[in-house]
């Protein structure tokens, strides 16, 4: 790990490289711009770059952002951050400028037409600390290599820094949005009796994740929940964005009748379909012990509560359900911060194809859990002990696969055996090789020296 000493030597090549290339870059203390009227600072000249640096060397690498500079930022913070700019973008998202934040989170930068103005744009999504914003007119972002007030550090993502590709220009949809001319998509409100898709599955899915709800489901078909528990679930379904779902649960007892027809328009239009916070698994009854057998891991807020909602297996259908078997859990708590890889409910490694659609990789996850480097004054040579999980929730004998046969991924037929399989496909090695490598976590690297 490199010292502090070494990172703030390399903001301040990072500060002067960025002001020569043009950009418009200011000093920061942590995300705060540490001077005033910094969105009418021009490029910094080499000698007040030399000055922000005696003055404040400890500084982070702001961008303004905006017509000022031609830029607007997207910020994905979560998951169902990713999700959502996949649902709105329809996979329109060129090859630019990205880099990742130290929370997990990801920024995009793209160029805008001159004089264009942006304005910012952002919806605040279930999850803790998840969020989806445009970034623009009057704002600024922090730069890699700039350090976050946790510690972390901002990087750029391989081949997409601005040594490594062009800055992309902004693609039509997120100009409509940032200029106001295009509206976020809320569904139309049915008229009563309208019928649209078939609302079944929705309560299939959840009975199916919940147990809390399947009981309730079961009791509600026989002699039909307490009026607090029809309360909650029906504004569960409708702030899940389901209305029809929760007319389908309200019409399975003979309690319903005119009254809870009203009733349900109300809350559509008191919540709003799919819009608004959901009611949390806690409010049902459940510990947190229990929801960690639903969701493998808990999202918390500043209270240090649990943030989990049984809504968050309905809101978006297509989703993939993550397994529910205790052996996968740190695959699935590595994930929550990796929008390019899912583990399905039965144990699959996926991705995601440019239009959002998930795609099976191999039947399969894995993990390095060590990293031993053995030196004997002239070579070094590298091994990883690898272990895995067969679909299925079945653990896979730990194997020492040598750093020079890692790569090309024989080695998973080599001690896995036929029954471990990477799907064919152009890449599909490549993926399952890097969502491996995003697995470790480097707690575990032995150097043995004098070696041979």
């Amino acid at each position: 790990m490199e010292s502090t000493s070494e990172n703030r030597h390399k903001i301040h090549k990072w500060i002067r490289k960025y002001a020569k290339d043009g950009l418009r870059v200011i000093p920061c203390k942590g995300k705060a711009p540490c001077i005033k009227d910094w969105p009418n600072e021009g490029v910094p000249t080499e000698s007040k770059i030399e000055d922000w640096i005696m003055k404040y060397p400890d500084l982070n690498i702001g961008l303004a952002l905006g017509s000022v500079s031609g830029m607007v930022g997207v910020d994905v913070d979560g998951k169902e951050a990713w999700s959502r700019l996949q649902e709105i973008s329809k996979g329109d998202l060129p090859d630019t400028w990205a880099f990742q934040t130290p929370g997990g989170g990801r920024r995009l930068l793209y160029q805008i037409p001159e004089g264009t103005v942006c304005k910012k744009w952002s919806e605040t999504l279930d999850g803790d600390h998840s969020e989806l914003a445009l970034l623009g007119e009057g704002q600024q972002t922090i730069l890699p290599p700039s350090v976050h007030p946790n510690g972390g550090i901002y990087k750029w993502y391989k081949d997409r820094s601005p040594a490594s590709i062009e800055l992309a220009p902004a693609p039509q949809w997120l100009l409509d949005l940032m200029m106001g001319k295009k509206t976020k998509e809320v569904p139309e409100k049915k008229e009563k009796g309208e019928t649209g898709d078939d609302p079944s599955p929705v309560l299939e899915r959840l009975s199916k994740r919940c147990v809390v709800f399947q009981k309730a489901w079961q009791t509600q078909q026989q002699n039909g929940v307490s009026e607090e528990d029809w309360h909650r679930w029906i504004r569960l379904l409708i702030s899940a964005g389901h209305p029809e779902a929760a007319r389908l649960f309200s019409q399975s007892s003979d309690k319903h009748d005119s009254r809870s027809e009203q009733r349900i328009d109300e809350l559509i239009d008191q919540v709003g379909q799919g819009s608004g916070a959901m009611v949390r698994c806690s409010t049902f009854g459940c510990e947190e012990e229990q929801m960690e057998q639903c969701f493998v891991s808990l999202n918390y807020n500043d209270d240090e509560e649990a943030t989990n909602s049984p809504g968050s297996f309905i809101r978006d259908m297509e989703t993939l359900l993550p397994p529910t078997a205790p052996i996968y859990v740190p695959y699935v708590q590595t994930l929550e911060q990796v929008p390019d890889y899912d583990v399905d409910e039965h144990g699959n490694l996926c991705s995601y194809d440019r239009k959002g659609n998930p795609f099976v990789i191999s039947n399969f996850v894995a993990r390095p859990t060590k990293e031993v480097i053995r030196d004997d004054g002239v070579t070094e040579d590298r091994t990883f002990r690898i272990e895995g999980v067969l679909s299925g929730a079945r653990p896979l004998p730990p194997v020492d696969v040598p750093a020079a046969e890692f790569i090309g991924m024989n080695w998973v037929l080599n001690h896995w055996g036929i029954t471990a399989s990477i799907r064919a496909g152009m890449g599909k090695k490549d993926l399952c090789r890097d969502a491996i490598q995003i697995f470790f976590r480097p707690l575990f690297i032995f150097w043995l020296q004098g070696i041979v």
